[in-house]
């Protein structure tokens, strides 16, 4: 660790953590970086409004999950005869929850994210409950997952997609609705491989793998889809959820009920990467 920087190093894996920010930065494996451009796990509790959440207005009223770190501080311990570190990244939300981050390091060159939400009361419903990152294309933008595919699907929109094995593009996944909004989401997934990385889910994840930002998608200046850029790496995104997409009408109407993230709850869950 130094002044700006907490550094884990073992044999087949080395981490990077920016200490203001609490941003990871680079996670080497075997020598092989997986992040683009310094771009590594940063929480997100949003996903790109769809037509739905427009017409029930949770675009506004769910607003603030966009922005909601009030302050961070990180903190960095060695385990079990120095084979692991376990570095920390603590997150104080604008609403009063508190959200952690444990990266446990091995020496057997695996890093396991550990996630833990501490709700709080008054705040409204998260969208998303997820981590995000982004892989450089000289890995490729191909990707293969053991969950429910091939098409996409939602936790209130899954029961015509089945468990198994699948592979795609991450820009194929960018589905041409006639207003850019959320695209390319999968649920009860097991494990998925990306630039060439298996990511195992501690129990169930949901996952998204795009060509695109979250920002592309949502800065509300896009019109169509044709607006939307191609970029030079793949931004994917892990989730324990997102909330469901609703459609009883489009002009008013919310999730059911056990589709929502109630923010007054505490959440936990993660995954490893090998």
């Amino acid at each position: 660790a130094d002044d700006s920087r907490i550094v884990a190093k073992g044999r087949q894996i080395s981490f990077s953590l920016d200490r203001a920010t609490a941003n990871v930065e680079s996670l080497q494996i075997a020598g092989r970086e997986m992040f683009a451009g310094g771009f590594g796990f940063r929480p997100i509790f949003v996903r790109a409004f769809t037509d739905n959440d427009h017409g029930c207005k949770d675009d506004v009223t769910l607003a603030g999950w966009i922005d909601p770190v009030a302050e961070v501080s990180t903190d960095a311990q060695l385990l079990e005869g120095n084979t692991q570190a376990e570095i920390t990244a603590s997150y104080t939300l604008k609403m009063g929850a508190t959200l952690t981050l444990t990266y446990t390091i091995g020496a057997d060159g695996s890093c396991h994210v550990g996630y833990a939400y501490q709700g709080c009361e008054g705040a409204p419903d998260i969208p998303r409950l997820g981590i995000r990152f982004r892989t450089p294309l000289n890995y490729g933008d191909r990707f293969t997952w053991y969950g429910r595919g091939p098409q996409e699907n939602y936790c209130d929109r899954s029961k015509g997609t089945f468990i198994g094995l699948y592979t795609a593009s991450a820009l194929d996944k960018i589905y041409p609705y006639v207003r850019p909004q959320e695209t390319g989401h999968h649920t009860d997934t097991r494990w998925l491989e990306i630039a060439g990385r298996r990511i195992d889910a501690d129990n169930l994840m949901e996952f998204n793998a795009l060509r695109c930002s979250f920002e592309d998608l949502n800065l509300g200046q896009q019109k169509h889809i044709s607006d939307i850029v191609t970029r030079d790496y793949v931004e994917v995104t892990l989730d324990l959820r997102q909330m469901g997409l609703g459609g009883f009408n489009s002009w008013g109407a919310h999730p059911s009920e056990q589709y929502l993230i109630h923010s007054n709850q505490d959440y936990n869950w993660g995954f490893t990467i090998r």
